[in-house]
């Protein structure tokens, strides 16, 4: 339960929410993307867009988990929040709002790690 705020906690709330709203953007742009289109001279299928549609997508996940959990820190810290300790414990909240951060980043570097031949598909001849 939030017991009071103040403009930190008013801020980190907005950038979460900003963040959260621009996730139906990103994942429409991955949808874009989605669909190859074949390359007339090689004959292979490409799509180099996907890649950069994949890290904006987990950019934009990043920082949506990543204020959410500064937003619970500052929570804790300024003693704004007050936590049922029967059911949750405030290290286990705070590891639950680290997993989309993460995992966000996992998936960013793994697309970076993805050599640029590797985004050729299988000829379809």
């Amino acid at each position: 339960n939030l017991i009071r705020s103040n403009p930190i906690l008013q801020t980190t709330h907005t950038l979460t929410l900003s963040f959260v709203g621009g996730v139906t953007f990103s994942s429409s742009l991955m949808q874009y993307f989605e669909t190859p289109e074949l390359h007339e001279v090689s004959g292979y299928y490409l799509n180099q867009n996907e890649g950069t549609a994949v890290r904006f997508h987990c950019l934009v996940l990043f920082f949506s988990g990543f204020f959410q959990a500064v937003l619970w820190v500052a929570a804790l810290a300024m003693r704004c929040v007050r936590v049922n300790t029967e059911n949750y414990s405030d290290v286990v909240v705070l590891f639950k709002s680290l997993v989309v951060p993460l995992i966000s980043v996992v998936v960013y570097f793994a697309s970076l790690a993805i050599p640029r031949e590797a985004v050729l598909l299988a000829t379809l001849r």
